[in-house]
């Protein structure tokens, strides 16, 4: 009986052991999960911070050219699907190469972020305003009629050449704008804005 005794209690001591380093493993397994959980939430979040910066232009905060393409892309698709006109219109800043020769590069930045500014305000909540290349922007118009987008074209136009830098009031801007309507892809439609 003693012999049993003394073998109960080993196995109890034994299964008392095991079941703390089971526990002892059971919270070290959640407390890597929590971790693992934290490093997958900050990794979400570099990413999408990542693909906002992969997507914006730094200077003027506007999305870039590759955004540009791919949310046209997007939302020529959309218009197709619904049977909404679609348009869009470029920008280029006149004689921007003199503006940062003459008053230098520090101005002409301000000159691109008082544009993209000026266009932000300019659109509606439904359009999209992109800086495309250097001094050249892009704004795409979904599901907007034929005469709405002329006036809009030469309202925004308007809007950007009365722009004025407070450190260089003599300086007058001006830009050249180009604008297309509801062609037969987005390729043509920048092409034939550009144009």
């Amino acid at each position: 009986n003693q012999q049993l005794l003394r073998e109960k209690e080993f196995l109890e001591q034994q299964v008392e052991e095991r079941t703390r380093m089971l526990n002892e493993l059971v919270l070290d397994l959640k407390n890597k999960t929590n971790e693992s959980k934290q490093l997958c939430i900050a990794l979400l979040r570099a990413n999408r911070k990542l693909r906002s910066q992969v997507g914006t232009d730094a200077l003027t905060g506007l999305p870039n050219r590759r955004h540009a393409i791919d949310q046209t892309r997007r939302i020529w698709s959309e218009s197709i699907r619904c049977n909404f006109p679609m348009a869009c219109i470029f920008l280029d800043v006149d004689g921007f190469k003199l503006i940062n020769d003459i008053y230098g590069h520090s101005a002409g930045d301000k000159v691109l972020r008082h544009i993209a500014l000026k266009l932000r305000t300019a659109i509606r909540i439904s359009d999209y305003a992109y800086r495309y290349a250097g001094d050249e922007f892009v704004i795409i118009f979904f599901s907007i009629p034929a005469d709405i987008f002329e006036k809009k074209l030469e309202r925004i136009r308007h809007t950007v050449d009365c722009l004025t830098i407070d450190e260089h009031p003599e300086l007058h801007m001006s830009v050249s704008v180009g604008g297309a309507y509801g062609l037969g892809n987005t390729k043509e439609l920048f092409k034939a804005a550009d144009n």
